[in-house]
């Protein structure tokens, strides 16, 4: 079977595109929680869509580490779709974090995803 040297370097460059794209998952840049607080479940953002740009998210949680409040700060996010952001927040609600007994009723954080 031979293949023509153009189907060769569209078949190498698609498939070294490929990998490229898959090696660019959003990375988290910054979190920020309230002391003796910790992440049990990650945000899943990893298939939410293709975006270039940063997403800050602000949100609150209660004492059992279930977040109940979650929006995006607009002072922070680079990111102007506004579908794409609102599947981040929606994702960043779905967090869970450890249970604290003595703390607040409700407690503040935000965390931010850079997406290239």
């Amino acid at each position: 079977m031979k293949i023509s040297v153009t189907k060769f370097l569209t078949i190498l460059l698609l498939a070294g595109s490929t990998t490229a794209f898959a090696q660019k998952l959003p990375k988290r840049e910054s979190v920020h929680i309230p002391r003796g607080r910790s992440i049990i479940m990650q945000a899943r953002i990893n298939k939410l869509g293709h975006a270039y740009g940063t997403v800050t998210v602000d949100f609150k949680m209660n004492r059992k580490g279930d977040v109940t409040w979650a929006e995006a700060d607009r002072l922070h996010t680079t990111v102007m779709d506004r579908r794409f952001v609102r599947k981040v927040v929606d994702a960043v609600g779905d967090m869970k974090f450890n249970k604290a007994k003595h703390a607040p009723v409700s407690q503040e954080g935000s965390i931010s995803y850079s997406f290239r």
